[in-house]
């Protein structure tokens, strides 16, 4: 499991809003002063992204809590959200080379297969019944 502190900024009926720092490994890392991206995440500053969690527990805005992700879950969803609209893009290019097709064609299937690839994962996610699999684990004072 991925844990994540986050913190609670809304609540609503079914799920609870969280705002959850994005993490990189630079902290850990020995050559930070003198790396690129080091040095921009020291200039960009914290960054956050927003979760939905189903709401189980009643909890407060302001209030941190521990978050939890199964790590299954995740390389699933991301294999998903990398690897579809590819698909999608050498599929419809595919489909018109192998029809001899102009190239101009070409390029215009592989960007609509991959623009579809998007929509698909986009109306997949926001359909699906059991979201991601996160759980509130403990909360912070």
């Amino acid at each position: 499991m991925i844990e994540q502190t986050a913190t609670v900024v809304s609540i609503d009926d079914e799920q609870i809003w969280l705002d959850v720092e994005r993490q990189s490994s630079c902290s850990g890392c020995k050559l930070r002063n003198g790396c690129g991206t080091g040095l921009l995440s020291r200039h960009v500053g914290k960054r956050f992204s927003r979760l939905a969690v189903p709401r189980t527990e009643n909890v407060q805005v302001g209030e941190q809590v521990q978050v939890q992700i199964a790590e299954k879950e995740l390389l699933s969803a991301a294999l998903m959200m990398y690897l579809l609209p590819l698909l999608g893009l050498i599929g419809g290019a595919g489909l018109v080379t192998m029809l001899s097709g102009p190239a101009w064609l070409e390029i215009a299937s592989g960007l609509g297969g991959l623009a579809g690839g998007f929509v698909w994962l986009r109306h997949y996610f926001s359909h699906r019944q059991d979201g991601m699999q996160t759980q509130l684990t403990e909360r912070k004072t």
